[in-house]
């Protein structure tokens, strides 16, 4: 059964007091429907699909009725009315939007802004005077209850007028197979229940004509691509479907607008009546079927439905559809369903996917991704990029009222193209166009609006990413330098690494740095690790550490780039969602080989595709691999001379020994540490106590300590053991200076603004308390 409804509707423009002015639009004759945008036909649009999802709940039951009241659509006519109401204790004033229509020989009138209300206007009788009469009794009954009425005066309205929306919907038929009169209980859980492939159509999917015009994208210079979609659509018309086609290329290529811009080539031709293109989900194709075969006919059913009507079905995730549908007791999956009925040759089916995520489909299902014709979506020319921006950039000015400085396109072009690798432009760059604007409605945006929104989005310093900041190398040494002691190589790799990565010098298809640091524990390769995270990205928290120690297994390369259809990985998941940080890998020999062969990969080409073809980046990270390989050999060397303990060449050979030469040869720097002396030790205690000290719990009680000369002195001494390095002088701290300070302030119920004095007395430290 299918169900046509004309719904009248109304639309208005609200500008609230010191707000941006956006759109309403509900339905006449009854509420529980309203939709808002900053856009009139988005609001009409959105209240539409609300609508119609409403029928389609109603049209599947037994009783219609909802849907009779829905149909009422008469002859309108409307008029605005300023009334002011005075009240006992009130004043209401409001712009009134009226409507009246003729029934049963009778006027009628109501107001949308008041739905629920509506009075009978005699011949001859002022209408404006009836409103006021029927109004004043209403909000007179409302003071009684409501000792403010605030909330009932009406927003400004500048713009209103009457609409009217258009449904047809299908009902779902549920007809079984015979008469038994348990058949409908048990119904749902067998193959006798049949539904509208229609009706699942519009659950599931999304018509992507009703976007028309507004909410279509639009495609710039990519006329021979939607030429070739043209072409497509017209074999469509015909009996027999045209082969499945796939669009390929990278992510922001331009797939989804190349699609989007041949519908609406399709509209302004008169084509579209012929052909909906629908896009489907996996994951809402299957989504609340409980029972065994309920997705199976459903998705059945709206592939039936598309052959029927030549609709041409829409899918943005070929690989989802070979997740979707597995459980514990069928492999059977949506991609295997949709295989069948493509071999038949009757089905429409346009589909889109990243070439990583196209390699993956053809290990798969190679069958199925042989039955696609591919069409490859690259990158347009540098030209075709700018004018397409620069249109883009018209249009965003145009919606938000602000306006780009000449200045700020070649960084969208710049910025992206060096920063943000694992898309294309033009996406990339339109993308970045929109959240300026959005982050800066009504405004000028210039360049220091690009690099401050750049960097809040990425983490990279302006200072690397603008080249007229001078970046002096001495500068960049003197901050690692107080960081960092006892360490002079190490530093210097991490100021090579800084000072290419500003000058662009490093190889732009791999990792910013590969540095591999050797040594024993407690020796700083860790703090070199959030040094970098601080200075490049401006936060230690920019460090994302894995423990290899827990990647030794046969699994370990399951776990890191996951399983298909299965987990997520930890590793390629942490870069995607931060493709901007320092990657510690820690203790890395002690991973397990294959893991040591998937990161010869990542070294040389700057990327990993994880077990469902989705690609991440590393080309803006920074890896740093930590290792003890040859702490034993160097410290065996003691005997021979001060000379040997610097001698990197030690940890050198133990690493080149260790691992294959594929992964050792692409490494960009390997870094010896030595052991620490007392001399180190006392440089140490200073950062060390100092970070303690900024904790939180001092900080919010705003106590300010004091630290003698004498006890950084016997901090040192207490917590210098070769062996363990700067790890026994943090331990020292915690248990003489931090503990006690603790169990100090745990002794008071309150502490305001205080000062503490930490001393040495009778060789132990020594508190002293005053509050200010």
């Amino acid at each position: 059964m299918s169900v046509e409804l004309s719904i009248p509707i109304f639309v208005e423009k609200v500008a609230p007091q010191g707000q941006a002015a956006f759109y309403r639009a509900r339905p006449v004759f009854f509420s529980g429907f309203e939709q808002t945008d900053l856009r009139e036909d988005r609001a009409v649009r959105r209240l539409q699909d609300d609508l119609r999802k409403a029928a389609l709940t109603q049209v599947a039951g037994l009783n219609h009725g909802t849907l009779a009241q829905w149909a009422f659509h008469p002859r309108l006519q409307h008029r605005r009315l300023d009334l002011m109401i005075g009240l006992r204790r009130h004043t209401v004033h409001s712009r009134m939007f009226l409507v009246t229509f003729e029934a049963l020989g009778r006027i009628v009138a109501v107001s949308p802004q008041m739905p629920g209300i509506s009075f009978e206007v005699l011949p001859g009788e002022d209408i404006e005077r009836r409103a006021i009469e029927v109004y004043t009794e209403h909000f007179k009954q409302l003071e009684k209850v409501h000792a403010d009425l605030n909330e009932y005066q009406f927003s400004e309205i500048t713009y209103a007028h009457l609409d009217s929306v258009h449904l047809k919907v299908q009902a779902a038929r549920t007809i079984p197979d015979d008469d038994d009169e348990d058949g409908p209980s048990f119904a749902l859980l067998g193959d006798s229940q049949k539904v509208s492939g229609a009706h699942e159509l519009e659950r599931t999917g999304r018509c992507l004509n009703r976007l028309y015009p507004n909410d279509l994208e639009r495609a710039l210079c990519r006329e021979g691509e939607v030429a070739g979609l043209l072409n497509w659509f017209e074999q469509v018309k015909s009996a027999e479907a045209p082969a499945p086609l796939v669009l390929v290329g990278p992510n922001q290529v331009g797939k989804t607008a190349i699609l989007h811009e041949t519908i609406r080539r399709l509209h302004e031709g008169r084509a579209a009546k012929t052909t909906q293109v629908w896009l489907l989900s996996p994951q809402r194709l299957i989504s609340g079927m409980s029972y065994l075969g309920q997705w199976e006919q459903r998705v059945i059913a709206i592939l039936e439905e598309a052959v029927k009507e030549r609709h041409a079905l829409y899918f943005d995730d070929l690989i989802g559809l070979f997740h979707a549908g597995k459980s514990r007791d069928s492999n059977l999956t949506v991609g295997q369903v949709l295989k069948l009925h493509l071999e038949e040759g009757k089905l429409r089916v346009i589909a889109e996917a990243t070439s990583a995520a196209w390699r993956k489909l053809r290990e798969v299902d190679r069958g199925f991704a042989d039955l696609f014709r591919v069409v490859q979506i690259r990158e347009p020319a540098d030209l075709e990029t700018c004018r397409i921006l620069i249109r883009t950039m018209q249009d965003v000015e145009q919606a938000h009222n602000c306006r780009f400085s000449p200045d700020v396109l070649p960084l969208v072009i710049e910025l992206p193209r060096r920063f943000v690798r694992g898309r294309a432009f033009p996406g990339k760059g339109a993308e970045m166009l929109r959240q300026l604007a959005s982050a800066h409605p009504g405004a000028e945006i210039g360049k220091g609006e690009v690099y401050h929104f750049f960097e809040s989005k990425t983490g990279v310093r302006q200072r690397f990413m603008d080249r007229q900041q001078v970046l002096e190398t001495r500068t960049v040494q003197a901050f690692f330098q107080d960081r960092i002691v006892g360490q002079k190589e190490a530093i210097s790799a991490m100021v090579d690494a800084v000072v290419l990565a500003k000058a662009q010098l490093n190889d732009p298809g791999r990792p910013v740095a590969s540095l591999l640091f050797l040594g024993p524990t407690g020796v700083g390769k860790t703090e070199c690790a959030k040094a970098l995270a601080e200075y490049y990205f401006g936060s230690p928290d920019r460090l994302m550490r894995f423990d290899m120690n827990e990647y030794g297994g046969w699994d370990s390369v399951a776990r890191l780039i996951g399983t298909f259809g299965g987990r997520q990985g930890v590793l390629t998941g942490a870069v995607r969602r931060r493709p901007h940080a320092v990657l510690l890998l820690d203790e890395i020999e002690k991973a397990h080989p294959d893991v040591i062969d998937l990161l010869v990969q990542v070294l040389d080409d700057g990327r990993l595709t994880d077990a469902n073809g989705v690609t991440s980046d590393f080309c803006n990270i920074i890896i740093v691999m930590t290792s003890n390989l040859g702490a034993l050999e160097a410290k065996s060397r003691v005997g021979f001379g001060a000379e040997s303990l610097s001698d990197g060449s030690v940890y050198a050979d133990a690493a080149r020994k260790f691992f294959r030469p594929e992964f050792f040869n692409r490494l960009d720097r390997v870094v010896a540490f030595h052991e620490l002396g007392r001399e180190h030790i006392e440089g140490i205690v200073y950062h060390l106590v100092k970070r303690a000290l900024q904790r939180y719990g001092l900080r919010q009680r705003k106590i300010s300590i004091s630290v003698e000369p004498a006890v950084y002195d016997l901090l040192a001494g207490l917590g210098f053991v070769r062996e363990f390095g700067a790890r026994a002088l943090r331990r020292a701290i915690e248990d003489h200076l931090v503990e006690p300070i603790a169990a100090e302030l745990c002794s008071v119920s309150k502490w305001g603004p205080a000062f503490i004095q930490a001393r040495v007395v009778a060789g132990q430290i020594k508190l002293i308390a005053k509050t200010l």
